[in-house]
């Protein structure tokens, strides 16, 4: 990609956002690929009138005005900046409306997550929340059954329920939650970045893919792009899938074990910048920096000194603070009775076509790394 040199106005535009989440009238589903609306136009919510809200497949929930209503975030596990950024952008967005929002934390415990959603959901003291899952599989029922029986809505983020991953669009909203607010994590996502791995890395390759655990389904997603790629391209070979739980310690200890069984790697594409910093180091310790190429997804504001120096080749951004301000507006504003009912949420992030040109993503690299930072777009 191109340097492309952004103006004031254009810069500005990208901050500032675009489009509401919601329209305030109308009928029916709607799809949105846009911003979210900016903490500028949201006002604070005075009171919750009677409202009943469809899920679909036959569920509604239904809420009497004057009702308290409060809010709950089922995080992933805290420790990460990514998590953080989500709950920052919750939490800056429930300020902003007024509204109360719990956060509870799962620790990267399938279970323990499981537990938290049956307890808040018989509590009785949310009109919903949002999810962010460790293992999806297993919170299909709990968002599309148990939910809605007690007059609870769920909106799953970064990964669909119910066997949804491989979908696109719609069609990865679970009928019976609200929504889905996704996080550019989708097969086709995944594989614009594969595609852009295989032409900057000409030639046979050896790839190493490392991903965060097996049965989350932007782990899935990733791993089937890669494969995809490798099957149009026979010359770009995966040699390894290396799963973790995203977290450093874990990152380095497995890397190190993978190029040391394949000293032959020439790719690692990591989807989480804690991953690929934690490649980074180790390949300086193995003495490889500068003979494996390295690919990011995440962009975070840590791992742009990395493709600054060289280190790291690209990256794609995601925007965890947006995702969170997307999910906590889409249950307000359903609690509130708007419609139409936005059911999925592209990207959660900012438009970027200034930057982006023609590619389907907005690929950083060195090249166009300053007006990345200059539009202020990293959002953790």
């Amino acid at each position: 990609m191109t340097s492309r040199t952004l103006s004031r106005a254009a810069i500005a535009s990208l901050l500032i956002g675009a489009t509401s989440v919601l329209a305030a009238c109308g009928s029916g589903n709607e799809t949105v690929k846009s911003d979210v609306n900016t903490a500028a136009d949201v006002k604070q919510v005075d009171s919750f009138p009677d409202a009943t809200v469809d899920l679909g497949a036959g569920h509604k929930v239904s809420y009497k005005a004057g009702q308290r209503t409060k809010f709950v975030f089922f995080n992933f596990g805290s420790g990460f900046s990514y998590t953080a950024a989500i709950v920052k952008g919750a939490q800056d967005r429930a300020k902003a409306l007024g509204v109360e929002l719990d956060v509870l934390d799962a620790q990267v415990n399938p279970q323990r997550q499981v537990q938290q959603i049956q307890n808040a959901i018989s509590s009785g003291k949310y009109a919903g929340g949002f999810v962010l899952p460790i293992a999806e599989g297993l919170l299909c029922d709990l968002g599309t059954q148990v939910g809605p029986s007690k007059n609870f809505m769920l909106v799953a983020t970064n990964s669909p329920l119910c066997g949804r991953e491989a979908n696109e669009g719609e069609d990865t909203w679970a009928p019976g939650t609200l929504s889905f607010v996704s996080a550019g994590q989708e097969i086709s996502k995944f594989k614009s970045w594969a595609d852009y791995i295989q032409k900057d890395s000409s030639g046979e390759q050896k790839v190493i893919a490392l991903v965060g655990p097996e049965q989350t389904g932007q782990s899935r997603n990733a791993v089937a792009a890669l494969e995809q790629v490798q099957k149009e391209h026979p010359e770009f070979k995966i040699i390894d899938t290396v799963y973790t739980d995203f977290t450093t310690a874990t990152a380095l200890t497995k890397m190190q074990d993978a190029l040391q069984a394949h000293g032959d790697a020439t790719v690692v594409a990591s989807i989480y910048s804690e991953l690929t910093k934690s490649t980074v180091t180790v390949l300086k310790q193995q003495g490889l920096g500068g003979k494996v190429k390295v690919y990011d997804v995440g962009a975070d504001s840590s791992v742009l000194p990395l493709i600054a120096n060289g280190n790291v080749e690209m990256s794609y951004p995601y925007y965890p603070q947006t995702m969170g301000a997307t999910a906590l507006q889409s249950l307000v504003d359903a609690r509130l009775g708007k419609t139409p009912i936005t059911r999925f949420f592209d990207l959660s992030g900012h438009a970027t076509p200034d930057l982006q040109g023609n590619s389907p993503l907005l690929f950083v690299t060195k090249s166009n790394l300053d007006d990345f930072k200059s539009a202020n777009l990293s959002e953790y």
